[in-house]
C-alpha cells in the first residue's frame, strides 16, 4: 500500500490534471479557430485589394504608362500590412510593372508566373517562406470597327488587357496566433496556480481522514476491536467512519456468538461421538431387518407366480372338464328339439329351450375364460392368414343377424377407403369384432341402429363399431378392460355378462399387433376403434394426436 505523502501527491496531480486539460483544449481550440478566421479574413482582403487593382489598372495595361497608373497601384497595395507584392502583365504575358518586398522573392516569383493558373489563388514556396498568390485577368471594352469621340459605331465586346498576381504572406497570422497564445497563457497560468493550491487543499481535507480510516483497519486486523477513529466533518467521510465503527461493533458480537457456538458445537460433538459408538449396532439390526423382509418378499412372489400358474392351470383343466358334459346337454337338447325321439309338447319345448340357451350361455363363459388363461400363460396359438374384406363383412353380418333381428336393430355397414384384403387371425379378429358388436346390441334398445366401418391408410386397418346406447361415463372408461369388471355390478343389473368380453378384445388386439380406442358420452352412445397394422410384424404405434382421438388409448 502506498505511503500517506506518495498518494496525497496522486490525489493532487489527478485534480491538477482534471482542472488543467480542459483549459489546454480550450485554448487549442480557440487558437485552431482564431487560425481559421484570420485565414478566411486574409482571403478577403487579399481579393477585395486584387478587386481593387483590377478596376483601376485598366488604362495603365491599355496605355502602358506604368509609371503614371500602375505603380501608385501597387504602392497603396504594399501599404497592406499582409502584401508580399503586385505584378502587372500585358494581354500577351509580358511584365509591365512588379513590385516586391524582398528581392530574391520578386526574381523566383518572376520566373514562376508561367507556372501558375491564370485565374484562381494557391501557395507557392518562395526564398522567404511560403506566400499566397490571387491572380485574375484584367478585361475592359473594345470596339470591333471604328470609335467616334461623341458616340460609337459597330459593336464592342470584352477583351483581355492583363493579368494581376497579388502576393501576401500567412506570417500576419502566425503573429496573431502568437498573440493569441501568450494572451490565453496570461489568463490560465494564474488560474491554473490558485486551481493547483486549492487541489493540495482539498487532496489534504481529503486524504488525511482516509488515511486514518486505513490504519484503523490494520488495528482492526490485528484484534483490536475499537481502535481510535477520525472525525471528519465530511458527509461522506463521517458516513464511512459511522459505517466502519457499527461493522467493528457487529463483528465483535458475532465473535462472542461464535464462542457461544463453539461450545454448543463442541457439547454436540461430544453427544455425536456417543451415539456412534451405538449407530453400528442399530444399523446392523436394521440391515438383517431389510433382508429378511427381502427374503419373504421374494418369497412371496415366488408363491404369487406359482398361485398365478396354478390358477391358469386350474381353470384350463376345469374349463376341459366342464365343456365335455356341457356339449353333451347342448346336443341332446338340440335333438330334443328337433324332436328326432318323439314329439314334444309346448311346455317340454319351452323348457328344453331354456335349458339350451343357458348351456350355451355358460359354453361362453367357460370359453372366455379358457382364452383368458392361455393369454395370460402364452399360450394362446396365432395363425395370420388372408381373406378377403368382402367375405370377412358377410360373415360379420350373417353371425349378428339372428342377434340384431331379436330387438329389430338395423346393422350399417360402411367401407371406406378399405384394402381389399385383411392379413391377420382371421379367428381373433372375428372374436374382437363380434363381442364389440354383442355388446352394442345388448347395451342399444329396440329398433336402433349399429354402425359397422371398416376403413384403410397406408399403415394400418381401421375397424370401429359405434352405437345408440346409453354411453359410458368418462371416469369409468379406464376400468372397462379389467377383467370381470362391470360397470353395474349389482345382482339387480339389467344385462348379462361376465365382465371378460372387452378383455379378451384387448387382449386379442395386442396379441396380433394392434390397439384399440374408444370414445363415449353418457346417453349418446359409444364408439370402439379397432386399429390392426397392414403388416402384423410391425405392430401399430399411436402418436400423441392419434391417442388424443380417443378418450382412452388401451394397450
Amino acid at each position: 500500500m502506498a505511503s500517506a505523502p506518495s498518494y496525497l501527491r496522486g490525489v493532487y496531480y489527478r485534480i491538477a490534471l482534471l482542472v488543467s486539460v480542459p483549459f489546454f483544449v480550450l485554448l487549442f481550440f480557440a487558437i485552431a479557430t482564431d487560425y481559421r478566421n484570420g485565414r478566411v479574413s486574409l482571403e478577403t482582403r487579399s481579393v477585395q485589394t486584387l478587386e481593387a487593382l483590377s478596376a483601376g489598372s485598366k488604362e495603365g495595361l491599355l496605355t502602358g504608362q506604368s509609371e503614371t497608373y500602375l505603380k501608385p497601384l501597387a504602392e497603396w497595395a504594399m501599404f497592406q500590412k499582409e502584401t508580399s507584392g503586385v505584378i502587372f502583365e500585358d494581354s500577351s504575358g509580358k511584365v509591365v510593372f512588379s513590385k516586391m518586398r524582398l528581392p530574391q522573392d520578386e526574381i523566383f516569383i518572376l520566373s514562376s508566373l508561367s507556372k501558375m493558373p491564370v485565374e484562381g489563388n494557391g501557395v507557392i514556396k518562395a526564398p522567404s517562406g511560403k506566400l499566397l498568390y490571387f491572380r485574375k485577368e484584367v478585361q475592359s471594352w473594345k470596339m470591333v470597327s471604328a470609335e467616334e469621340i461623341f458616340g460609337y459605331s459597330g459593336k464592342r465586346q470584352l477583351a483581355n488587357v492583363g493579368t494581376i498576381t497579388l502576393l501576401t504572406t500567412p506570417q500576419i497570422l502566425r503573429q496573431r496566433i502568437v498573440q493569441t497564445f501568450l494572451l490565453s497563457v496570461l489568463v490560465i497560468v494564474p488560474f491554473l496556480f490558485i486551481s493547483m493550491i486549492v487541489a493540495r487543499g482539498i487532496a489534504l481535507k481529503v486524504t488525511k481522514p482516509v488515511f486514518d480510516l486505513i490504519g484503523a483497519f490494520k488495528a482492526f486486523e490485528q484484534g483490536d476491536y475499537n481502535p481510535p477513529l477520525p472525525n471528519p466533518r465530511e458527509r461522506e467521510l463521517f458516513e464511512l467512519v459511522d459505517q466502519f465503527r457499527t461493522t467493528t461493533t457487529r463483528f465483535a458480537n458475532l465473535l462472542k456468538e461464535k464462542d457461544a457456538t463453539a461450545d454448543q458445537l463442541l457439547a454436540t460433538a461430544q453427544e455425536l461421538e456417543e451415539l456412534n459408538t451405538t449407530l453400528e449396532d442399530k444399523i446392523r439390526e436394521r440391515t438383517r431387518e431389510l433382508q429378511n423382509a427381502k427374503d419373504m418378499l421374494e418369497i412371496s412372489s415366488t408363491e404369487a407366480m406359482e398361485a398365478n400358474r396354478l390358477k391358469s392351470e386350474f381353470l384350463a383343466n376345469m374349463s376341459h372338464e366342464l365343456r365335455t358334459p356341457l356339449n353333451a346337454v347342448i346336443g341332446f337338447s338340440e335333438l330334443l328339439l328337433e324332436e328326432i325321439p318323439g314329439p314334444l309338447s309346448p311346455d317340454q319345448r319351452e323348457c328344453i329351450t331354456d335349458i339350451l340357451a343357458a348351456g350355451r350361455h355358460l359354453l361362453k363363459l367357460i370359453n372366455e375364460i379358457l382364452d383368458l388363461s392361455k393369454v395370460e400363460a402364452g399360450k394362446m396359438p396365432i395363425s395370420f392368414t388372408t381373406t378377403k374384406t368382402e367375405i370377412f363383412v358377410q360373415e360379420i353380418q350373417s353371425l349378428m343377424k339372428p342377434l340384431l333381428d331379436r330387438k329389430f336393430q338395423e346393422l350399417i355397414v360402411t367401407r371406406g377407403e378399405a384394402s381389399q384384403s385383411l392379413y391377420t387371425d382371421q379367428g381373433k379378429l372375428k372374436q374382437i369384432v363380434i363381442n364389440l358388436l354383442s355388446n352394442a346390441n345388448k347395451f342399444s334398445e329396440n329398433y336402433k341402429k349399429i354402425h359397422f366401418e371398416i376403413r384403410s391408410d397406408d399403415r394400418m386397418h381401421s375397424i370401429s363399431v359405434r352405437d345408440e346406447g346409453m354411453g359410458i361415463a368418462k371416469e369409468n372408461l379406464r376400468h372397462i378392460f379389467e377383467a370381470f369388471r362391470q360397470l353395474d355390478g349389482s345382482s339387480t343389473r339389467t344385462h348379462e355378462g361376465t365382465g371378460l368380453g372387452l378383455t379378451l378384445c384387448k387382449r386379442f388386439t395386442e396379441l396380433i399387433g394392434g390397439k384399440i380406442l374408444v370414445e363415449s358420452e353418457p346417453g349418446k352412445g359409444s364408439v370402439f376403434t379397432v386399429l390392426l397394422p397392414l403388416d402384423p410384424t410391425n405392430p401399430v404405434r399411436l402418436d400423441d394426436q392419434e391417442r388424443e382421438n380417443g378418450e382412452s388409448a388401451c394397450g
